[in-house]
């Protein structure tokens, strides 16, 4: 953005060219994804994913994008700016879903006047965030996809996966994510939540996508080290009226050699993304989780 009002001010050429480079250097998510690991090395990054991404990042601060990508369009007359910058605002927004944020607000708006003084209006609106919509529904598994850990490298986790190493330990707050094969519930592996850290809260989950009107049944199974505080959840996102509930899992009284099952019951009302998530707080040590599933009610929908 600095370099767009920089251009403003000055007009120079040379720094037109640098602006225009620079952007879309910062537009590039499959580059920079590949490169920081974020992405697998055959996940395939389409312009929607590419939208995805620098939407979850699109408020706040980060919302300075949107005036440099107006600007873009200005100089350049290429629509592409317009598109992907309507994009990104979709999802940005659906990641907002009923908050508000000042600033993010007053950064869309020299975005928004570009894409009125194009002739887009309520009608491109409306498509971008159906088309968003849709996009971040699709993309989800229609199953829990690695719950039990087995396909290894914390596949469907959002958990930083290095390749050829089976943990993440993050050396600047003291924590990390392990698959572990020598304490299991069942199965090769399961996931070892590690603290060295008292006051750290420690969290990760996977996602699956189901259709509305319908009853699951989310579980998993923990083993707590004295003294450590786990929890786990599951949280539903309905695209379609962007709504959210969660609701914890519970122990079923169910318990095998340390291990404990934790469970709980939910409704869809509309196609959502359901979370399963599994967190740690207050603790030093480890705590285990394992064998995750999500598994419809079909005689009780």
């Amino acid at each position: 953005m600095a370099m767009a009002r920089l251009h403003q001010n000055v007009g120079d050429d040379f720094l037109k060219e640098t602006f225009l480079r620079e952007l879309d250097l910062s537009l590039d998510v499959k580059t920079k994804g590949r490169r920081c690991l974020a992405f697998y090395p055959d996940e395939d990054v389409s312009e929607m994913k590419r939208a995805e991404e620098i939407g979850l990042f699109a408020l706040g601060r980060g919302s300075v994008v949107f005036p440099p990508i107006g600007y873009a369009y200005r100089l350049t007359h290429d629509r592409k700016y317009l598109d992907v910058g309507m994009k990104v605002l979709a999802f940005c927004l659906m990641n907002q879903r009923g908050g508000s944020d000042a600033s993010a607000t007053s950064f869309m708006t020299p975005f928004l006047r570009e894409v009125r003084a194009a002739g887009m209006g309520a009608q491109e609106e409306a498509a971008a965030f159906a088309a968003a919509r849709d996009f971040a529904w699709e993309q989800h598994p229609r199953t829990l996809v690695n719950g039990d850990l087995e396909l290894g490298n914390f596949r469907n986790w959002d958990i930083k996966k290095v390749p050829g190493q089976t943990f993440f330990y993050d050396k600047l707050v003291n924590v990390g994510w392990y698959l572990d094969d020598q304490v299991k519930h069942g199965g090769k592996l399961s996931l070892r939540a590690h603290s060295d850290n008292f006051s750290r809260f420690m969290s990760a989950s996977c996602k699956m996508a189901l259709p509305g009107g319908r009853r699951f049944r989310a579980s998993i199974w923990v083993k707590p080290a004295p003294g450590m505080n786990p929890a786990a959840s599951v949280t539903t996102y309905e695209y379609d009226v962007d709504a959210k509930q969660g609701i914890a899992l519970a122990a079923t009284g169910k318990t095998e050699n340390g291990w404990e099952e934790r469970a709980a019951e939910f409704m869809t009302l509309n196609r959502a993304v359901a979370v399963l998530g599994v967190s740690q707080r207050n603790g030093t040590g480890d705590v285990w989780f394992d064998e995750a599933t999500v598994q419809e009610l079909r005689d009780r929908a």
